[in-house]
């Protein structure tokens, strides 16, 4: 019996010690994912799953490093081969886990992140019924992880990322939607990312990132965006998305100062990375540039940096191309050349995307933009 113990306990340790292991790995995997380190993230990643092969969680965070690591060495297009290319093959695995133990949320989650994942890269192609198909399918399992644990807080990321978004299409799709199951809910999705944000286990970057989307592209909620991107910025300074993000929050809530104490890390920032993801962080400094000289009053300095935008846009969406677009429009009108400020207008309602510029250009194109201190697209000091 003595000896019973002394094994049960030496075989306790060992389970935990794996564990925190386990958990060790899988969390270093995800920092190096988010900082871009996407070399480490896959070797960390194995190593957790090596430990517990059954564990759905490296799976789908490896899918994640694969796909961006194709998107800032190869290309955008070759990305969406390798992430649709690894979902084939992760789903059918997900799914036998779940034949082997139908009781274990984690699994349906992931399952359902899968599916998620693909009605992303629809998204990027604006395909809205395959959004909506994969969607369904990826919302009906997380449902079923929800019911099993309620307590499961990352479970709140793709359905308030599906609610929250479906609300932005068009009206028939979001009609659609609703016949399938899966009503559209603005407000109550933005909630769930912000919970998910504060409370969820894993998933608290991904919600974050969403959210300073969201707030800062869809909602124009400039201040919530800046504390989101804020600290996104500083957990992972490796990212180059959270710092422009948090530069484009302060530019357009008129902090030139704070700005400026930026500029030369987002100058110099793109060369810390591949030659896909240094264009594209090329083509955000100039952006941001083009803000601050507009904010400045410097308009033709604006044109040149838009320009250089435009003129070497590669992005894997077009929402930056539109508000380059939107603020050309508006600098024609302000140097008093109406028929450009038009063509840039009719520019950014071409492009048929959901951003707020879209209806800001319609408003331009009935009337001229004039006030370089009544502009939606800023906080303003009044």
């Amino acid at each position: 019996m003595k000896y019973f113990y002394i094994i049960s306990n030496i075989f306790i340790s060992i389970t935990f010690a794996n564990k925190d292991l386990e958990n060790f790995y899988l969390n270093k995997g995800i920092n190096d994912l988010y900082n871009y380190n996407f070399d480490s993230s896959l070797s960390y990643l194995d190593s957790a799953i090596y430990i517990n092969p059954k564990n759905p969680i490296p799976y789908f965070v490896k899918i994640s490093a694969k796909w961006l690591n194709s998107q800032v060495n190869i290309s955008f297009e070759e990305s969406h081969k390798t992430i649709l290319s690894e979902l084939n093959l992760i789903i059918p695995f997900y799914e036998k886990l779940i034949n082997n133990d139908p009781k274990i949320p984690e699994n349906y989650l992931y399952l359902g992140s899968a599916y998620g994942l693909q009605a992303r890269i629809h998204l990027a192609k604006k395909k809205w019924i395959d959004v909506i198909w994969s969607g369904l399918k990826g919302l009906n399992n997380i449902k079923i992880s929800k019911k099993l644990n309620p307590d499961l807080h990352d479970v709140l990321v793709p359905i308030g990322m599906m609610e929250y978004f479906i609300s932005l299409t068009p009206k028939p799709m979001q009609m659609l939607s609703s016949i399938m199951g899966m009503p559209p809910d603005r407000e109550n999705g933005l909630k769930k990312l912000y919970f998910a944000y504060n409370n969820s286990d894993y998933s608290w970057i991904e919600s974050g990132f969403v959210l300073s989307h969201a707030y800062l592209h869809f909602e124009n909620q400039i201040k919530l965006a800046e504390e989101i991107t804020y600290k996104l910025t500083n957990e992972f300074p490796g990212n180059p998305n959270f710092i422009y993000m948090y530069a484009e929050c302060i530019l357009r809530s008129n902090q030139l100062k704070k700005f400026e104490l930026l500029m030369e890390e987002l100058k110099s920032k793109p060369e810390d990375y591949p030659s896909i993801q240094r264009k594209i962080c090329l083509i955000k400094y100039n952006y941001l540039m083009s803000i601050y000289h507009y904010r400045r009053g410097e308009l033709d300095t604006s044109i040149t940096y838009l320009k250089y935008v435009i003129d070497n846009y590669q992005m894997e969406m077009d929402w930056l191309l539109g508000y380059s677009f939107y603020m050309l429009g508006k600098i024609y009108d302000l140097k008093f050349e109406r028929e450009q400020a038009k063509y840039y207008y009719e520019k950014v309602v071409e492009l048929n995307n959901l951003f707020l510029y879209q209806n800001w250009a319609m408003e331009y194109l009935k009337l001229p933009f004039f006030d370089l201190n009544n502009d939606p697209m800023f906080i303003l000091n009044k």
